[in-house]
C-alpha cells in the first residue's frame, strides 16, 4: 500500500492497484499487525512482499519487494529495530 497525494493507492499481488477511501492511518489501525507494518509515511507492506533487505545509509533500511523490486522503500532508522523485531516475530 502507498499513499500519493493524500490517495491511498493499494498495490495487489499481481501488480494491479486498487484507490481506498481510507488513510493510512485508518488502514494501519485496520490491519492486522502480525502481516502488515507500517515502514513509512507512504507505504504499509505485507510481509509476503518483501523479497529482501539492506542495510542503508545511517541505519536505515531498504526494502526490495517481490513483485516490484524497482520500488524504493526505505524505513527509516528509528523503526529499522522494531521493523527487524516484527520480521523475526
Amino acid at each position: 500500500m502507498d499513499s500519493e497525494q493524500k490517495i491511498t493507492h493499494l498495490c495487489l499481488s499481481d501488480k494491479s492497484e486498487m484507490i481506498v477511501s481510507q488513510t493510512m492511518d485508518e488502514l494501519e489501525e485496520e490491519l492486522d499487525s502480525t502481516v502488515f507494518f507500517r515502514a513509512n509515511r507512504q507505504h504499509i507492506l505485507h510481509i509476503d512482499s518483501i523479497g529482501s533487505i539492506h542495510n542503508y545509509f545511517n541505519g536505515k533500511l531498504k526494502v526490495v519487494l517481490v513483485n516490484d523490486p524497482d520500488r524504493e522503500i526505505i524505513v527509516s532508522r528509528e523503526k529499522a529495530p522494531l521493523f527487524k523485531n516484527w520480521l523475526n516475530s
